[in-house]
């Protein structure tokens, strides 16, 4: 019988047979490893795979604060909704309330005056007054032009602007001098500029006055970079004798100056005309940007003809290409805007082009439509330009999506072949919209963050009204879970009339999965207006039982439409 004895190799033989078994154990362990994963691969439940969508995550699925039920009223709205401007709602609700508030105008105005007064001294509450001004800023109407007259009172500078941009909409010749009073207590250059540029609103013949008399005196020098420009608007013959005479006064730079001799070329002074004239062709830029924008202002556009063709500076001639398109004889600047087609600035072409386009210049369209067929930066600019002038009786859509499909169907990198498709999305036509959903199936299963399903949706939206209406149909159609909560994403978000009734309609129904209601739920918020969809919702919330979806129904419910955030 024969026995192995323990030896020493020392040529590493036994090592190479342990490190060779230990990597078959390896990979062995690998490969069932590898092999479990397979296995272990479980398809969500149709409930896992709503509460872990991306567009639900918002929602507060188990985590939600308020734990009664909602029973606040919803007769009133217009309290509720003011109420929340006080900020605790959270950023949406507090954006979604300034909104609505303001459309109620006159019916907001109790409640808001009410909280103005409790908050108004309140240092920890200024972001509350600024709201509040907010609010009364975007309305349609003067309602709530007092609260904002109170707003130029209050110690925050925050405030105090946000008093100041209201009138600067809405303010009256009567509220001239209580600005002009702010603005000598003022130190912060920003409110400064800000008053200054609400007295001009308000009142501007007395702003003027006060205007020619501080560069008298030299006084509020830090106001004349906004307030010259001010002086085109004079129009009584003293008042601009006395700019033209102010023009060489040493608190005046160069650039100032050309404001206020601007009136005077207006009304038939030929060496101020001159003067003007000439320094458009000013070496220095912003003294010529000052002269093209003066002359734009007095209505004498006409004249930055030769600045916009011969001018060296690309600033200066772009500066002198939009006072020229602001023109009224369009006939007279097309010779000029032709020549301006081959500028060698790619900014002074763009807007050159993109204003021709408006004109409905053939050639500039053929340009464009020409760009469509070439790399990604011509064809991004091409489809900027086409968009500024969308018209759908010229046919120029149609020419785009005729030119853009052509281009999908030829060769292309994935890459390149899904920015054509996100172009035609920008066509506003029906069979652009549909032939961009048509592609879901045939585009990678995702791309960027998104599926190919949405990504669709998402170009879609961008036809506008052609698209929407798509969107609508295909919502009421389809039956795949996921690609209706795609579908919603993009249908809430262009607030239509229309598309508020279809997501009522799939919300009211009780076949609706409980999830997709929370989320129909979620987004026509959104949409408003409140005094409608509170009720509504309230009434639907009331008798949900899902053990999910209720709790979470019922803290978009506080969040948004609930009191009891307001002061008692």
């Amino acid at each position: 019988m024969s026995t192995t004895q323990p030896t020493t190799d020392t040529s590493g033989g036994g090592i190479g047979l342990w490190l060779a078994g230990g990597l078959i154990l390896l990979l062995g362990a690998l490969g069932v490893r590898a092999m479990l994963h397979e296995e272990v691969v479980v398809e969500l439940t149709l409930e896992e795979q709503y509460r872990q969508h991306p567009r639900l995550r918002h929602l507060e699925f188990g985590g939600c604060e308020f734990g009664r039920t909602f029973d606040a009223d919803t007769s009133d709205m217009v309290s509720v909704l003011v109420s929340k401007l006080d900020g605790r709602g959270g950023r949406d609700a507090l954006e979604i309330a300034r909104t609505e508030v303001a459309a109620a105008g006159a019916a907001a105005i109790e409640p808001l005056t009410r909280m103005f007064d409790q908050v108004f001294s309140d240092p920890f509450r200024q972001g509350v007054v600024q709201n509040i001004l907010g609010a009364c800023a975007l309305m349609e109407d003067d309602s709530g032009l007092e609260i904002m007259r109170r707003g130029l009172d209050h110690p925050s500078d925050a405030a105090l602007l946000a008093a100041v941009d209201g009138l600067r909409v809405r303010g009256q010749a009567i509220d001239y001098d209580r600005l002009k009073q702010r603005l000598v207590m003022t130190r912060s250059p920003g409110s400064r500029n800000a008053i200054s540029a609400a007295m001009a609103y308000v009142d501007l013949q007395a702003l003027l006055i006060d205007l020619a008399g501080w560069i008298e005196r030299s006084e509020n020098v830090d106001l004349y970079p906004g307030l010259t420009k001010k002086a085109c608007g004079a129009t009584e013959p003293e008042m601009v004798a006395k700019f033209l005479s102010l023009r060489s006064s040493p608190a005046l730079s160069p650039v100032q100056q050309c404001y206020l001799i601007a009136p005077a070329a207006r009304d038939g002074n030929l060496a101020a005309l001159q003067e003007l004239i000439e320094t458009t062709a000013d070496s220095h830029p912003a003294r010529a940007r000052a002269a093209i924008e003066a002359l734009g202002f007095v209505g004498l556009g006409q004249e930055a003809q030769t600045a916009f063709l011969d001018h060296q500076g690309p600033k200066v001639r772009l500066a002198a290409a939009e006072v020229l398109a602001a023109y009224d004889d369009y006939e007279a600047i097309l010779p000029a805007f032709e020549r301006g087609l081959n500028d060698q600035s790619v900014e002074v072409r763009t807007f050159v082009r993109r204003h021709l386009v408006q004109q409905g210049h053939e050639h500039a369209i053929a340009m464009c439509i020409q760009d469509l067929r070439g790399d990604k930066l011509g064809r991004s600019t091409a489809i900027q330009d086409l968009m500024a002038e969308w018209d759908l009786d010229s046919g120029v859509p149609e020419r785009a999506f005729q030119a853009l499909k052509a281009r999908v169907a030829e060769p292309a990198t994935a890459k390149d072949r899904n920015d054509l498709i996100r172009s035609i999305g920008f066509i506003p036509l029906r069979e652009a919209a549909e032939f961009v959903m048509a592609q879901y199936d045939v585009l990678p299963p995702t791309i960027g963050h998104l599926d190919s399903f949405e990504w669709c949706c998402g170009a879609v939206f961008n036809t506008g009204e052609a698209g929407m209406q798509l969107l609508r149909e295909l919502y009421a159609a389809e039956t795949d879970p996921m690609k209706r909560i795609a579908l919603i994403q993009y249908i809430w978000q262009d607030k239509a009339e229309a598309s508020l009734e279809v997501m009522l309609e799939a919300f009211l129904d009780e076949a609706t999965n409980p999830y997709e209601r929370l989320f129909l739920a979620d987004r026509m918020i959104r949409i408003g207006p409140a005094t409608r969809l509170a009720p509504i919702i309230k009434r639907t919330y009331l008798g949900i039982t899902h053990p999910v979806v209720r709790p979470a129904l019922q803290c978009i419910l506080w969040s948004f439409y609930g009191d009891h955030y307001q002061d008692s």
